[in-house]
């Protein structure tokens, strides 16, 4: 915001700490599950992370990073073919394709298809 709307942005002398308050159910706790927040009931000003540190210049490198990937991925996603957006199975060890999967390493990992001979008899 301090790069793109600071005069949107309080002095940081008058942000808060960016405490938050933590989920009771463990799997949204621990982040391997995901809802939807309400704001007003997580933190005391809205915000989540201390902005003790953030600048205008932090800001701007942000953005220009977040909008250089997802432009690039809106140029990769216009020029797919729609009836192949996934890799063929092989039956060697693969990455398959799902709405989870990720390959550019942001928290989630693909999934593995493993062949498992051995344990059929």
């Amino acid at each position: 915001m301090m790069h793109l709307a600071p005069d949107l942005v309080l002095p940081l002398e008058e942000a808060g700490d960016g405490k938050a308050k933590k989920f009771r159910v463990a799997g949204l706790r621990e982040g391997w599950a995901w809802a939807p927040r309400e704001w007003t009931k997580v933190t005391e000003d809205t915000g989540v992370g201390n902005p003790a540190a953030a600048t205008a210049e932090k800001g701007r490198k942000f953005f220009e990073a977040v909008t250089d990937r997802v432009s690039g991925f809106l140029v990769d996603l216009a020029a797919a073919e729609v009836a192949k957006m996934c890799e063929e199975r092989r039956s060697e060890p693969a990455v398959v394709c799902n709405r989870r999967s990720r390959s550019d390493g942001l928290k989630t990992k693909p999934r593995r298809l493993f062949r498992v001979a051995s344990l059929r008899s």
